[in-house]
């Protein structure tokens, strides 16, 4: 004849059987994963705080004025992006050349290269690289070639 359990015996055994059943890695056929769980101080257990959102990606669009040099004389302008992820423009000013339009603007984490057609028949390519508000980089054009250094100094719309 078999005795009965004694009631503290049996919710421990029970206990354990649950304990067991839901630390199982087994999950239902077509169930979803549970979201991350943690016990706080006070034994209680909550949903995980879901993990913070990236910053924003790199934003080019704006007003840069820059520095740079020329066969030896000093050049300053602006450059302004416009436009929207893989269809940037650029407008570059400076007190040495006509208006530039760069159709070619390309984006790459925090470095901006511009291509377009400089003075008589050559190419210019600019190649910049944004630090907060801080711009460095170098620009080529026909055999001339410098660095650039400026400031962005109107972000978002132009």
């Amino acid at each position: 004849m078999l005795r009965p359990l004694p009631l503290v015996l049996t919710a421990v055994l029970a206990g354990a059987s649950l304990a067991a059943c839901a630390s199982s890695s087994r999950q239902a056929p077509n169930s979803a994963p549970e979201a991350p769980r943690t016990e706080t101080a006070t034994g209680r257990v909550e949903a995980a705080s879901p993990a913070p959102a990236r910053p924003a990606a790199f934003e080019p669009v704006g007003r840069y004025d820059y520095t740079t040099s020329a066969n030896g004389q000093e050049v300053t302008g602006t450059i302004t992006i416009s436009g929207t992820p893989g269809s940037y423009t650029a407008a570059m000013t400076s007190n040495a050349t006509p208006e530039i339009t760069f159709k070619t603007v390309t984006v790459e984490g925090n470095r901006i290269t511009m291509e377009g057609p400089g003075p008589e028949s050559s190419t210019i390519v600019i190649n910049l690289v944004v630090t907060g508000t801080d711009v460095t980089g170098d620009w080529a054009m026909g055999g001339m070639a410098g660095e650039i250094r400026g400031t962005k100094t109107k972000p978002g719309t132009p």
